[in-house]
């Protein structure tokens, strides 16, 4: 039997009966004997589903009737092997569907325009328009549409300010910009962020996320190399670039394989090391963290810690951005003096 991975969201008001839909939902998912992640807030439900295909069309069938919808966006795609992808299954009643830990009321006319599959790719084939990746950079790292900005962040929640500081003045001078992510539900959240600060731009985003356009377009893609996935597989099977865009943080080497086993020494996050080095190095650092590694060149230190020591002048008192900066500052220090 073929298994497979089914991805979706839908915004939809629950309000006070988000909590009731969350014991329907693990209720369902259970008699299903399915595996994975579900999420239900007041704001709708989002999830990652294993299953066979009947179990799964099944799932889908009784929560469009529960929610009375029949558009929702399921995204369904092939298991890597017979072993589920997903150990346990997890129902979670939470605040929000996508974290920005602020209240960001979602309604549909408040986002940009959604663009379909082949409509988003003539727009990245034309001048004057900038690409912003919304994902977290470990995604971006091993795949990303052409000359797609990176905001390095770390988690979603980082999005808006890397914005409000940095991306509103790189994409403030195109006519028009593109937003995607993985299946479409950051870009939700990102895009009305994007037009409470830009007026004078055109913001679209690609309806369906990158999963959508690797099935849709085949012939000069824009997208390069893997597209990351929350589960065991790592990348979407669907893929069909042959071009690697990652790199070993070690030797700089072609690579696009995450090891869970190796993430940054620091922080935790996945960081891509190849076969060769993971043998070799018992710690590794992601780039932020980079100069905590014991082979870091001191030179590069000091500058870091000049550059951390401006920052500091520059930040407010008794603000959260210099408890950080001067933490980060310490622990530099520490590690310049051993």
């Amino acid at each position: 039997m073929k298994m497979q991975v089914l991805l979706f969201y839908v915004y939809h008001s629950l309000g006070e009966q988000a909590e009731e839909e969350t014991s329907i939902q693990r209720e369902l998912c259970l008699k299903l004997e399915l595996v994975g992640r579900v999420r239900v807030a007041s704001e709708g439900i989002n999830g990652t589903l294993y299953g066979s295909r009947e179990q799964l069309e099944s799932y889908m069938k009784q929560t469009q009737d529960t929610l009375k919808r029949n558009d929702i966006d399921w995204k369904m795609s092939q298991a890597s092997s017979a072993e589920p992808e997903f150990e346990t299954l997890i129902v979670k009643h939470v605040k929000e569907l996508v974290s920005m830990n602020r209240a960001l009321e979602y309604s549909k006319e408040a986002t940009a325009t959604h663009l379909t599959p082949f409509e988003f790719h003539d727009k990245c084939l034309k001048g004057n328009v900038a690409i912003i990746d919304v994902r977290n950079t470990y995604e971006y790292a091993i795949g990303h549409f052409k000359n797609a900005i990176d905001p390095e962040t770390r988690q979603f929640s980082d999005f808006e300010q890397w914005f409000k500081t940095k991306g509103v003045h790189m994409v403030q001078d195109n006519q028009d910009l593109l937003l995607y992510c993985t299946g479409g539900i950051r870009c939700e959240k990102a895009s009305i962020v994007v037009k409470q600060c830009i007026k004078n731009v055109n913001v679209f985003q690609l309806q369906g996320g990158i999963h959508r356009y690797m099935e849709a377009i085949k012939n000069d893609s824009q997208f390069l190399g893997q597209n990351f996935v929350f589960d065991k597989r790592r990348t979407q099977p669907q893929c069909i670039s042959s071009q690697v865009i990652g790199t070993c943080i070690t030797c700089d080497q072609p690579w696009e394989l995450y090891h869970d086993s190796r993430r940054c020494h620091k922080c935790r996050i996945l960081v891509l090391v190849c076969d060769g080095c993971i043998q070799q190095e018992a710690r590794t650092f992601c780039k932020a963290h980079c100069l905590l590694n014991p082979h870091a060149d001191k030179t590069e230190i000091s500058k870091q810690l000049e550059s951390i020591q401006i920052k500091i002048k520059n930040s407010k008192p008794r603000s959260s951005a210099r408890r950080r900066l001067n933490k980060q500052h310490r622990e530099l220090g520490l590690h310049f003096l051993t």
